[in-house]
């Protein structure tokens, strides 16, 4: 992840941050990874994660990908690396 994030800098990814502990209405059951761009307070996109299965959801355009079988597919989908 941190080679990902490294080279998703140069297309304006500029944080990553673990919201699993984060206040959710129903406590998630894995991970839940935010991916800010530069100059936004709030993460572009959700990176989610329960045992195998991955997907994405972009809190800008509403939209949830399908799901993945590892971290790196679902990573590709927000930039290809």
């Amino acid at each position: 992840m941190r080679a990902w994030h490294a080279e998703a800098r140069d297309a304006g990814i500029d944080g990553i941050e673990d919201l699993a502990a984060r206040p959710w209405p129903s406590s998630p059951d894995g991970t839940v990874i935010g991916v800010f761009t530069r100059g936004s307070d709030t993460a572009r996109w959700l990176v989610i994660g329960q045992g195998r299965a991955w997907a994405v959801a972009d809190c800008t355009e509403g939209l949830v990908s399908r799901v993945f079988q590892s971290l790196p597919e679902a990573l590709a989908t927000i930039y290809p690396g």
